[in-house]
């Protein structure tokens, strides 16, 4: 039996579980997507299908991380929605509340989110991954935000 052969086999013996497997969690749709998301990272491991023992292992591992992928995805997105930067009543550094809501006011999106993400504690390493950018474009965002604040003071 050649990969692609041997990858049909898989997919039509374990997709409808696959689907189940999600759909305990998701609505429908969201769980076949989240099936073919899976059997497109299967598709990664075509060139050695033949040798794998245990199909359903692999399959349902790599389900699992899918799925933890999604779970901390959704976990981001909430975390995000429930950081208002209006509510954002701590100081940054030695700056009070008041003048970060008018600074933050001015500022694009992408800033606002790095103040308000650091305020909260995260680092620049995660802020920057969740940005698309790299750390030290978030530091210097931040040192250059700190320095324009002190300015205007």
């Amino acid at each position: 039996m050649n990969n692609i052969e041997c990858f049909k086999k898989i997919y039509k013996q374990y997709y409808k579980s696959v689907v189940a497997y999600f759909a305990k969690r998701f609505d429908k749709n969201e769980a076949e997507d989240l099936a073919q998301t899976v059997f497109m990272k299967l598709w990664a491991y075509l060139p050695s299908l033949e040798f794998i023992k245990n199909e359903k292992s692999l399959v349902f591992k790599i389900a699992k991380n899918v799925l933890n992928d999604r779970l901390r995805k959704l976990q981001l997105q909430k975390s995000l929605e429930e950081m208002n930067i209006k509510e954002t009543a701590e100081t940054f550094d030695d700056i009070t509340s008041v003048e970060m809501q008018d600074l933050l006011s001015t500022l694009n999106e992408a800033d606002r989110e790095a103040v308000t993400l650091k305020v909260y504690g995260w680092s620049s390493r995660e802020i920057a991954k969740i940005q698309g950018v790299a750390p030290s474009t978030v530091r210097t965002r931040l040192s250059e935000l700190k320095r324009k604040l002190k300015s205007q003071q």
